[in-house]
């Protein structure tokens, strides 16, 4: 099978196991279910996934070896999740991917240098987590990302002039806040926040000074 979607399973462990024998899987659909863990490896037999979603699991801890045999995924969505940690090489092997997804989760900081290798990186959500450092090394590999999510999180506002955001995102092109200050330290970057909600819901730093 090339598509596969398991919801509410009552076995979570029997589910898990079964992955190892789905080696012509494409996209793999977890979401709503009770996995805990994701072990060493867990990956390594379905080398061709290029779609993995565990929304809304009780995930608690990764290994940072979990994605490795995964070298085609583009798109990853671990939101949802009590998620605390992630380690510094928890995406090194994923050279492909696209879009990933680790919004409300508990994740607090990113480490330095996590996303060194995913140069294709274009959509990175953030948002209702609980991330509230960001540094220089927290950006390398990231120059490719086009939209950045980090509404209603604890990321202080400073942080972004004095990062400046910019340089480090070249590519940025939309930048998702709750304050609309932010916009004005990121110029030229479309911003999506709470107060410019109540106009249009998009626009830049001189859309919000002019309203």
């Amino acid at each position: 099978t090339k598509f596969l979607q398991v919801t509410h399973s009552q076995n979570n462990r029997i589910l898990v196991a079964s992955i190892s024998s789905l080696e012509y899987l494409i996209i793999l659909s977890f979401k709503h279910n009770m996995i805990h863990n994701l072990t060493d490896l867990m990956f390594m037999n379905t080398w061709r996934m290029t779609r993995l979603t565990l929304h809304n699991n009780s995930i608690y801890y990764i290994h940072g070896a979990a994605f490795n045999g995964l070298p085609h995924l583009a798109h990853l969505d671990i939101s949802d999740n009590p998620i605390m940690d992630l380690h510094e090489i928890i995406f090194t092997r994923l050279h492909k991917l696209l879009h990933l997804n680790l919004s409300n989760t508990s994740i607090t900081y990113i480490p330095d240098g996590m996303f060194t290798n995913n140069s294709n990186l274009l959509n990175l959500d953030f948002s209702y987590s609980c991330l509230g450092t960001l540094n220089e090394m927290s950006l390398i590999g990231l120059e490719s990302v086009n939209a950045f999510w980090l509404s209603h999180t604890h990321v202080q506002l400073y942080l972004f002039a004095d990062l400046n955001m910019k340089s480090r995102l070249p590519a940025l092109k939309k930048l998702s806040v709750v304050h609309a200050e932010v916009c004005c330290l990121v110029p030229g970057v479309q911003c999506v926040s709470d107060i410019v909600m109540k106009h249009d819901g998009i626009g830049t730093c001189s859309d919000i000074i002019a309203h």
